[in-house]
């Protein structure tokens, strides 16, 4: 190979090539990724999870009813999310929009938002520990759905894991033993994302859900 095509090699890698920023605790890192997307990944120490029965919700309305929840479980002013639909169960991770974009360039503007968890390998079922650049990640799944996720800045002790498998209705005394998250060949889980809910709309949302909240207890 010449060195003008070694350079054409190159040039074409890096022109079919997506960018990955991790945004956690410790700021914002432009890692080493290989796949085609450009991907602003939101820690989860900077997010908050909820989950939200969807059973007897129509396809049609699940975006209104998850923005206006959305707008009542939320503890920011200015609300980004991303959810995805598993069993009838939305799993949706919450941050701060506008902690975000104080870090966002022209560059990575456009550039698709998604909670950390999510480039997390999807399982089958059982309980999984892993190793994030700030922290660590949990995943308990059953039935090919997850069940929980927590997040620890440092390794949790069994006493740790025992607390948090507890709520959810499994024997488990050991924490398993953690693997290290994948961030230069991420697994990325289809779902929803948007980061358009800004404070008006928080607030109409919030103050449309407490009205429909009075019409249900009054019966007007």
């Amino acid at each position: 190979m010449t060195a003008l095509q070694a350079w054409s090699q190159k040039l074409r890698q890096r022109l079919s090539s997506g960018s990955f920023y991790l945004q956690n605790s410790e700021g914002v890192k432009d890692l080493e990724f290989e796949g085609s997307d450009n991907l602003w990944v939101i820690g989860r120490a900077l997010c908050v999870f909820r989950t939200l029965s969807l059973e007897h919700i129509p396809k049609s309305k699940i975006n209104a009813v998850i923005d206006a929840q959305v707008a009542l479980l939320s503890p920011y002013r200015n609300p980004g999310y991303w959810y995805c639909v598993q069993c009838s169960i939305a799993k949706i991770w919450i941050w701060d929009e506008s902690l975000r974009l104080k870090e966002v360039t022209e560059i990575t503007k456009a550039h698709t938002v998604i909670p950390e968890p999510c480039i997390a390998p999807k399982m089958t079922s059982g309980q999984y520990l892993y190793e994030t650049r700030d922290g660590f990640l949990a995943h308990v799944w059953e039935d090919e759905a997850l069940v929980a996720d927590a997040w620890w800045p440092v390794v949790p002790s069994d006493a740790d894991w025992k607390r948090f498998t507890r709520g959810l209705g499994v024997d488990s005394d050991i924490r398993p033993e953690s693997l290290s998250l994948s961030y230069t060949q991420p697994r990325l889980w289809e779902g929803i994302g948007t980061t358009a809910l800004s404070w008006p709309t928080f607030e109409a949302y919030a103050v449309r859900c407490v009205g429909f909240g009075f019409l249900l207890l009054f019966g007007f």
